[in-house]
């Protein structure tokens, strides 16, 4: 009986093992393409940019969970907010280097540009990466706004921030 608990902790501990060296830490930087959605009327781009740490913790050899912290300027072109953002995104791997990611966010608005925002907002980012090298990666993600970010024009009024985003990923 004690060789095999042995046996199956000396198992558990390789598998582990060998998960924890693929997994790893890393900075995420890039430009954000954004607009209000819903109720909004039709709204121009603003241009801004995001930034942020990740930890990628591979779960098979196909299927990663990375949580995200960062920070992103959004809005449209007349109105400006800056989002805290924590992300779970899964990352299922088509092949080494190019996975598709999917996962719910939360944001929590730190400044407005007289918007009367609401302080918390849920989205869910949905993209593609591809690494280009051994440390470096390149991503696109579209991030959905699934709740209003408005705080004004009661109830039935939601004006949802949408995001597409371009960004460059360095791993450690």
């Amino acid at each position: 009986m004690k060789k095999i608990f042995l046996i199956v902790m000396l198992l558990a501990a390789s598998i582990f093992t060998a998960n924890a060296q693929s997994s790893h830490w890393g900075l995420r930087t890039g430009l954000n393409f954004s607009s209000f959605g819903g109720d909004a009327v039709s709204s121009d781009a603003r241009v801004g940019f995001h930034a942020g740490a990740y930890y990628q913790y591979m779960a098979t050899s196909s299927f990663a969970l990375q949580p995200e912290f960062g920070f992103s300027l959004e809005g449209d072109s007349d109105r400006s907010f800056t989002n805290m953002n924590l992300a779970l995104v899964g990352k299922l791997f088509i092949t080494n280097k190019f996975p598709v990611e999917f996962g719910p966010q939360l944001g929590f608005i730190l400044s407005d540009d007289n918007f009367n925002s609401k302080a918390i907002n849920v989205s869910l980012p949905l993209g593609a990466s591809y690494q280009v090298g051994r440390k470096v990666s390149v991503g696109m993600r579209y991030v959905a706004g699934l709740s209003k970010v408005n705080d004004f024009g009661g109830e039935n009024f939601k004006i949802t921030n949408n995001t597409l985003q371009l960004s460059a990923q360095i791993r450690f």
